[in-house]
């Protein structure tokens, strides 16, 4: 099967990752690329979305930046019309 030109650039984008410590990420084509990063080239990858999450660890494709899939495993959850975040989850080499 032949992959298409979106899976393609999604599939660049993810090794281009590679890395990387963190990247803010856009709906559509990035967020494929990278959760796909995640998942693959970039285990360690920090996913910063707009709506505030950071550490987002999605365990499906959000379909927005609202979806409450990203809050999941979130190192920090900010609320858009507060100036200060929710208490971040502790990270794991602090345990």
């Amino acid at each position: 099967m032949t992959p298409t030109p979106d899976e393609l650039t999604i599939a660049t984008a993810a090794a281009e990752l590679a890395g990387v410590r963190s990247v803010f990420v856009g709906i559509g084509l990035p967020n494929a690329a990278a959760n796909l990063a995640r998942l693959t080239a970039a285990p360690e990858l920090e996913l910063i979305y707009e709506s505030g999450v950071i550490g987002a660890q999605p365990a499906r494709l959000p379909d927005s930046i609202g979806d409450p899939v990203l809050v999941s495993g979130a190192f920090v959850v900010r609320h858009p019309a507060r100036s200060t975040a929710v208490e971040p989850r502790p990270r794991a080499e602090n345990l």
